[in-house]
Order: structure tokens, then sequence, then C-alpha cells
């Protein structure tokens, strides 16, 4: 489960450098990566974290020798580990509700990653290991997207047209006015044509 982990971060990082070359095609590569990676975290985590192999997850004992402690621990970082991966989705693309999916993450992350380093020197270091490496960087990356301007990627998209990012803002400002958000989608439908 590893490697489909692995996978589906370079799949990500990949996406987001073809958004940001200009190609429209690479949001649909980070949603669908970003999005397979939140599930992976938020289902699968107790036997990621765990180090239960794929071929071994529908055997009948696989996981009798995971304390219960772990097999919590291990969901709980992975729902953590999941809305990080949604909020990073979030502020890349620009979509509302980003700052709160990246605050929800943090924390949620912050918490596993604590106690994964003050339980760190005993007995079950490999877990705790899996566990702080995880959280510790989506974490950070949480933290870094806080940090970014609101339409920090959007400026970057669509660099090429001020009006758009300005409609964007206004209709931002005040998200009830309905002209607003039919001038946003004026300047979206001038865009496409121009493609």
């Amino acid at each position: 489960m590893r490697i489909i982990e692995k996978a589906l971060v370079l799949i990500a990082v990949f996406g987001l450098i073809v958004r940001l070359l200009g190609q429209p095609t690479g949001s649909i590569i980070m949603v669908m990566s970003l999005c397979s990676l939140s599930w992976l975290y938020v289902i699968l985590s107790f036997a990621l974290l765990n180090d239960i192999k794929l071929r071994s997850l529908f055997k009948k004992g696989a996981f009798t020798c995971i304390p219960t402690w772990h097999k919590i621990g291990a969901v709980l970082s992975g729902i953590g580990l999941g809305i990080a991966c949604i909020g990073i989705l979030f502020k890349i693309q620009a979509w509302g509700g980003a700052q709160i999916e990246l605050i929800e993450g943090l924390i949620l992350c912050l918490i596993p990653a604590i106690i994964g380093l003050l339980k760190r020197r005993g007995r079950h270091k490999e877990f705790y290991n899996r566990v702080v490496s995880r959280t510790i960087i989506f974490g950070c990356l949480c933290l870094v997207f806080l940090c970014l301007p609101d339409l920090f990627f959007l400026r970057i998209y669509y660099r090429h047209n001020p009006t758009f990012i300005n409609a964007v803002e206004q209709s931002r400002k005040d998200p009830e006015n309905q002209q607003l958000r039919d001038k946003v989608d004026a300047e979206r439908r001038k865009i496409m044509q121009n493609h």
C-alpha cells in the first residue's frame, strides 16, 4: 500500500506542475489523485500505518497481533491525513472552504504527531515512526498552504486574465450578489472560448 500512497503523491505533484504550466488537465489529475489519497488514508489507514500488506488485508488473523490503541490511533491519524489532503486540494483549486479544511487537517495531524513523538522510544517504534512522518509532513503542508493568500493559485493560473481575477475577488467579497457571480461566469466563458 505504500507504493500506492507514493504513486498518488507523485501523480498529485505532477498534476500541480501541469496546472501551473497552464494546462487545465492538471486540475483533473490533482482532483483524482488527492481524493484517492484522502480515501486511502481514511479507509485503509489502520492497515497502512500498522504495516499490513494489501494481500494480507482480508486474511483472518491479519489484525490479531495489533494493539487496540494502534488501530484507534491509525484510524484517527488517517482521518486527519484525509482531511489535510482535501484542504490542500481545495486551496490549490481555489475553492471555498479551504481555510477551514486546512485548519482541521493541521489540528488533526498535530495531535497524533505529538503523541507519536512522545511514544516513539517504546517497543512499538516502527508504528509511531510511520504515524509521525506522515502527520508531520501533511501538518507542515497544511501550515504552508494556510499562510498563502486566499487566491494565490488562481492568480498564477489566470495571470493573463486580470479581469477574471478581479471578478472572482469581488464575488468572494459579496457572495450573495448574483450580478457578481454572473460576471465571474461571463469572464470564465470568455477564457474558455479563447482556449
